[in-house]
């Protein structure tokens, strides 16, 4: 219904260059404009993806540093609220999410992936969840940067969206892709080999497993390879990537 309400040719052959360009995809004649066009670039709205974006299964409660994230105490303690971060961590008021795994990718050619750690840290009378520290690469002889809100604005609106692209890296090979489609497929083929079409179990799983076959075939024959090299285009990951992450 989205496609056929919206002028999808020129949304395709739309040159996106900056964010203005971006903005001027959405309109009544093409896309609807999203609820976060205005507020994409606030700490809060950072926040609020990483519970109700594509990958609210990756945050996770922090106890402790992992230790590769070279992030100081006192760099981050003013915005914990008269906490020290040791005893916010107690308090379980620290979250992180951890993409190191990324690192294991490879991408091809002028792709460019980062493998980051984000920390978060959740309001006491508010409750919102708050980036206070990003790092965005890891390496055992290089000590890289950990940014925090007290960074210029644009240097740290830049390591924001770079986590938000290892994000949706990470959703598109990993959640979607792998955890979903390709271990889908096996239950989906298990049942049908294994369970009679009147057994309870089938009829449970069937409304679950019914159009996976089909999707994983779309996924990989049309997106991954076809379209002239639609992931090369679209996805920081490129195909090779994706496969890689796989």
């Amino acid at each position: 219904a989205l496609i056929r309400e919206c002028d999808m040719e020129m949304v395709n052959k739309a040159r996106i260059r900056d964010i203005a360009g971006l903005a001027r995809l959405y309109g009544k004649d093409s896309l609807p404009v999203p609820r976060c066009m205005a507020t994409w670039q606030d700490d809060v709205e950072f926040g609020q993806m990483r519970l109700t974006g594509c990958n609210p299964g990756t945050i996770k409660r922090c106890r402790k540093l992992p230790v590769e994230f070279r992030v100081e105490p006192e760099a981050v303690r003013k915005f914990l609220e008269g906490s020290s971060l040791d005893e916010a961590m107690k308090n379980d008021r620290i979250y992180i999410i951890d993409y190191r795994q990324l690192e294991l990718v490879k991408v091809l050619g002028r792709f460019k992936l980062v493998a980051p750690i984000a920390l978060f840290y959740v309001e006491k009378k508010a409750g919102r969840l708050m980036p206070i520290a990003i790092q965005l690469q890891f390496s055992s002889e290089t000590k890289y940067p950990v940014f925090t809100p007290d960074d210029p604005y644009w240097t740290w609106q830049v390591a924001k969206m770079w986590f938000n692209v290892a994000d949706a890296a990470h959703y598109f090979a990993i959640t979607k892709i792998m955890q979903t489609n390709i271990l889908g497929e096996t239950l989906a083929l298990a049942v049908h080999r294994n369970l009679h079409i009147s057994h309870p179990l089938f009829q449970m799983v069937a409304p679950h497993i019914g159009y996976i076959f089909a999707n994983n075939n779309f996924n990989f024959a049309f997106l991954m390879n076809g379209l002239n090299g639609w992931m090369d285009h679209v996805s920081v990951l490129g195909k090779h990537g994706v496969y890689s992450a796989i």
